[in-house]
């Protein structure tokens, strides 16, 4: 039998996409390309490509697998009810973080000295999801997170997990502070669908890509919520003649966010919605530049995708995006409008660098996403 995996998600992954609506689907297609290496520990036939399930179902029968994969520490509300599951059934589980913390000041990062304020606000946000939720699961995962608590939710996900998966070394280390014991990882790499972009810019009719046209020549992808902060750009950029073209949805707890983001553009900035990821990348393909505004990231599978369609640039300056992107891309201090306009400017007036692109592509790949998680499951299967 083939090395069987659980991939346990959030129920609206696809419903209300985002980056690690990208991640699990990138995770799971390497997988299932790239076969298990021929000198692999694992007890399966060692020739086999691992099979990949994934369910949003808690109650699913975990007998099947070998083991589980999670998403998400910063997510409880998520992700616990999936966690206890996991472990009611004795599997392993990994667990792949995704996190960085909304503060760039130094600070001590160990959960005993985070801001009680941080916490509540998380309980809190949980009883408004549990109020506002769609479907007895999700009433049930959010009552399951309040009656816990976030923090400790949170400190189980790093306890109990068999093994992290961030996804760079920066957060590696940041979350390493965070666990009272410890704790093994294995960074495994962010990494786009190079195919799909190939294969939009190898198009032979231009002309099926949407036209930008200046001074629309400027891409923000993203859903809408304050650690994006669109809201920010649009200050920033206020009496400039630049216009941003906005693709992307609010998340639930988020549309007045995203109704203060159409007043303040004042009809200077378009807003496309939510679009396919196909349509995206023609977008980009027409475009000269994509900001990424964020406060901050780990480090934005945008970004990476943005680098491959030859566009140049523009993300908050924090140790992740950083790591991946090395120099290539243009940074501006999060939280700060003036930075953040001076990079917008300086983006387009240079040209994108040819070297951002072969750098992504070059090490961002489906295959190093595939042995690096495998390296991880081997670990943990026995």
């Amino acid at each position: 039998m083939p090395l069987n995996i659980l991939f346990f998600v959030r129920p609206d992954l696809t419903d209300l996409p985002g980056g690690d609506t990208l991640q699990v689907l990138a995770t799971a297609q390497a997988l299932r390309q790239f076969p298990l290496p021929s000198d692999s520990s694992f007890i399966v036939h060692r020739s086999s490509f691992p099979h990949v399930t994934i369910s949003s179902d808690p109650n699913i029968d975990l007998d099947p697998y070998h083991c589980v994969h999670l998403f998400h520490l910063e997510r409880p509300h998520e992700t616990y009810i999936y966690l206890l599951a996991a472990l009611h059934a004795q599997k392993p589980i990994a667990l792949s973080t995704i996190y960085w913390p909304e503060t760039r000041r130094p600070r001590p990062h160990s959960i005993l000295y985070r801001s009680r304020r941080h916490f509540w606000r998380e309980d809190a946000k949980n009883i408004i999801r549990c109020l506002l939720a769609r479907t007895p699961l999700e009433r049930k995962a959010a009552s399951l997170a309040i009656r816990t608590g976030f923090a400790r939710c949170r400190q189980e996900l790093l306890e109990f997990a068999s093994i992290l998966l961030p996804n760079s070394q920066a957060e590696a280390d940041l979350i390493a502070k965070e666990c009272r014991h410890p704790q093994r990882f294995v960074v495994t790499p962010n990494v786009i669908d190079l195919a799909a972009c190939q294969n939009v810019l190898a198009s032979p009719n231009p002309h099926a890509a949407p036209s930008l046209g200046p001074p629309h020549d400027i891409l923000c992808v993203g859903h809408f919520d304050p650690r994006k902060n669109q809201l920010g750009l649009i200050h920033a950029l206020a009496g400039l003649d630049v216009s941003v073209t906005f693709i992307g949805a609010p998340r639930r707890m988020h549309r007045r966010y995203y109704r203060q983001c159409l007043l303040a553009s004042h009809d200077q900035h378009r807003f496309l919605g939510p679009l396919p990821h196909p349509a995206i990348l023609q977008y980009m393909r027409s475009a000269h530049a994509h900001i990424c505004p964020s406060r901050y990231e780990t480090p934005g599978l945008v970004n990476l995708e943005a680098a491959v369609m030859g566009l140049a640039v523009v993300a908050p300056d924090c140790p992740p995006v950083r790591e991946y992107l090395k120099n290539h891309a243009i940074y501006f201090q999060p939280d700060d409008l003036d930075s953040l306009r001076t990079a917008v400017v300086l983006a387009l007036n240079h040209p994108p660098t040819p070297e951002l692109a072969r750098h992504v592509s070059e090490n961002y790949t489906l295959q190093a996403l595939a042995q690096t998680t495998l390296h991880a499951y081997s670990m943990i299967v026995h």
